[in-house]
This record gives structure tokens, sequence and C-alpha cells, in this order.
């Protein structure tokens, strides 16, 4: 587990999700474009999540990796 893997809380199962692997596993597999966001609306409905928010950062970030 690296420093950025982050359990997430379960409770209907006690299954564990990193959070890290699994956005890298999405953006991996999904192309750029609506796929992605589609991706995540279908897993917070899984999940039967209340509320989803999507957040556009304008911001311009290196070609490094920014989690360090």
């Amino acid at each position: 587990m690296d420093q950025y893997d982050v359990p997430l809380p379960s409770r209907e199962f006690g299954q564990q999700v990193k959070l890290v692997h699994s956005l890298r596993r999405i953006l991996k597999d999904y192309p750029q474009g609506p796929q992605i966001l589609l991706e995540l609306l279908q897993n917070a409905d899984d999940a039967r999540a209340t509320e989803y928010c999507v957040y556009l950062d304008r911001c311009k970030y290196g070609t490094g990796n920014i989690l360090q």
C-alpha cells in the first residue's frame, strides 16, 4: 500500500476499495471524454449515492505525478 491509498469504509459487504488504485484503473481503462464521468456516475448509483458532484479544475499542472 502506498501513502495515497485510502481504505474506504464499507457497510453492506465488508469490502474495502483503495481509492487511488480505483481511480487509476478508471483513468487507464476508459478513453478521455464523457465515459469516465459516466462510469463514476454509475459507481455512485451502484453505491446508492444521493448526490453526485463534478468539479472542473482549470488549473494547469506539470506532467509529473501530482500525487507527490
